[in-house]
């Protein structure tokens, strides 16, 4: 019997620093990587958010001027194309900016699916030897039952 119990411990501990190696280890390294990714990442994110934002308000500002330009007119007409192309550019600059933070949404969610992914698979894997490990143990005490 004590033989069976130094066999089970000793798979106790392989299984704990499997553990360990598979699941712990791997993730400290993958936080440490992912924490440095995700600050260059948001800088990455808010400098161009911030230039693409900027680009639009200025856009507005100029067509705000022009209107009021236009207004203090006599001939508020000849100032019509050229509001146009304000509004023309306005609008395709927001589009850009709507389209750069959809983009974005869908990397953040990716890099999080992939990283819950990495996080599932490395569970499972210590789900494994776990299972391995009690059913070795399973089987040492049911052959020490038989003799």
């Amino acid at each position: 019997m004590a033989e069976v119990h130094r066999q089970i411990q000793m798979q106790l501990e392989d299984m704990l620093k499997s553990f360990h190696n598979e699941l712990l280890t791997e993730l400290e390294k993958k936080v440490e990587l992912d924490v440095r990714y995700l600050n260059a990442a948001l800088k990455k994110y808010q400098m161009e958010h911030r230039s693409k934002g900027e680009s639009l308000e200025k856009c507005q500002a100029e067509l705000k001027k022009l209107r009021r330009k236009s207004q203090g007119s006599k001939n508020p007409s000849k100032y019509g194309d050229k509001e146009m192309q304000y509004v023309e550019t306005i609008t395709s600059k927001q589009n850009e900016l709507d389209k750069y933070i959809s983009e974005s949404y869908k990397n953040a969610l990716s890099e999080e699916r992939r990283r819950y992914c990495f996080l599932v698979d490395r569970q499972c894997a210590a789900a494994k030897t776990s299972n391995a490990y009690y059913t070795k143990v399973r089987i040492h005490v049911m052959l020490k039952k038989i003799w």
